[in-house]
């Protein structure tokens, strides 16, 4: 079974071409740099630091499960003129099957500036930024297995494999860039990443040019605080678009907060949602079956002061629940804040009303200039 997945898994990755896309994470809020290089900055508070893991196929693939691990810190300084800020950050980032030979990390740097439209409690302002770094691809060639191994019903790990091998790792350059835009209680976004040269990738000789290369991906979101009552109940709309060369997915969540105390940011928080992508077709299938409902997403987690504890589990819904026997994703993400400094660039709330909303806005669910 080890080596059959162990196959499988490298003729993917070097035969053909990679079509696949960046990982799909169902709390993309709490990467926001991976969402959009453009609110490194973006949040109520000096540092921010970002935890989030995600395991799926457990159930099927067991030791040979698919992990992601993610982790990134921004701060943020004054311009001179005050009235904006710059956010600076970085990320790491790594992908691995289990036990398999492949892995893959990320080290990226970003940058952005916010510039803000109205320094009073209405939370306005348009940014733009850029994020640039490494990407590494790594093989353990040697605890791969190949038809030619296999001898007279056996198989012998020492034998020719029969493939010309170009490398066991590469790395590649990487760089995205992003433009937010916030009026009160709406945020969009827009962003595109790995547009920089698209670098070749292949541990195989024989890929054609053009071929094997990290496709751009390009990324819109959408969120909306439908409801903010009596500064204790919060209902945020969240909606999340991603498309990369053959694969689209379109993801929308409605997230509930709430306060158990009226002046502090203390209590629980759920969601639900739902995440559509593109249904791959055979030639006789309908043209208007274009599309499938993938998972149904369910969200839970807690909320105190500048620390947010949040864990998300999807519920495959596709052509695949059959094999998956049901189960899903999960993904669990913790986010912690340090407060304002005294000389931010927010102009401080005039009223006792907005002094308590803006103490209570601290921190929120996209964590904006409130």
């Amino acid at each position: 079974m080890r080596y059959l997945l162990s196959t499988l898994l490298f003729l993917c990755l070097t035969l053909s071409p990679i079509l696949a896309q960046d990982a799909v994470w169902s709390m993309a809020a709490q990467q926001p740099q991976y969402l959009n290089p453009a609110r490194t900055g973006a949040f109520n508070g000096r540092h921010r630091i970002n935890l989030s893991h995600r395991s799926q196929w457990w159930n099927v693939l067991e030791d040979q499960a698919y992990h992601t691990q993610a982790a990134a810190y921004s701060f943020r300084f004054c311009s001179q003129g005050g009235n904006g800020y710059f956010g600076l950050g970085m990320r790491l980032y790594a992908d691995e099957l289990g036990t398999a030979p492949y892995r893959s990390a990320q080290a990226k740097l970003a940058g952005s500036y916010m510039h803000l439209l109205d320094q009073g409690i209405s939370d306005a302002y348009i940014a733009i930024g850029a994020e640039i770094g490494l990407v590494q691809h790594s093989l353990d060639i040697n605890r791969l297995s190949f038809n030619a191994q296999f001898i007279d019903g056996g198989f012998d790990p020492d034998a020719a494999t029969g493939e010309n091998f170009l490398t066991d790792q590469y790395q590649f350059g990487d760089f995205a860039v992003g433009l937010v835009l916030r009026r009160n209680a709406v945020e969009v976004g827009v962003n595109f990443a790995h547009i920089l040269g698209e670098p070749r990738q292949a541990f195989l000789s024989g890929a054609t040019e053009g071929e094997n290369k990290p496709p751009i991906r390009t990324s819109s979101y959408l969120d909306w605080q439908v409801l903010d009552a009596k500064d204790q109940v919060y209902v945020n709309w969240e909606v999340y678009h991603f498309r990369q060369r053959k694969f689209w997915m379109l993801q929308s969540i409605v997230q509930f907060s709430y306060d158990l105390y009226n002046d502090e940011v203390f209590g629980p928080t759920a969601g639900i949602g739902l995440r559509l992508t593109d249904r791959q077709r055979n030639p006789t299938e309908q043209a208007l079956d274009w599309m499938q409902t993938e998972s149904l997403i369910l969200q839970g987690g807690f909320h105190f002061g500048t620390v947010n504890l949040l864990a998300s589990y999807d519920i495959n819904l596709s052509g695949l629940k059959r094999d998956s026997k049901g189960f899903g994703a999960l993904e669990i993400s913790l986010e912690v804040l340090t407060p304002m400094g005294r000389n931010d660039c927010v102009s401080c709330p005039k009223n006792s009303r907005q002094k308590k909303r803006a103490r209570k806005r601290v921190h929120r669910r996209w964590g904006g200039v409130k």
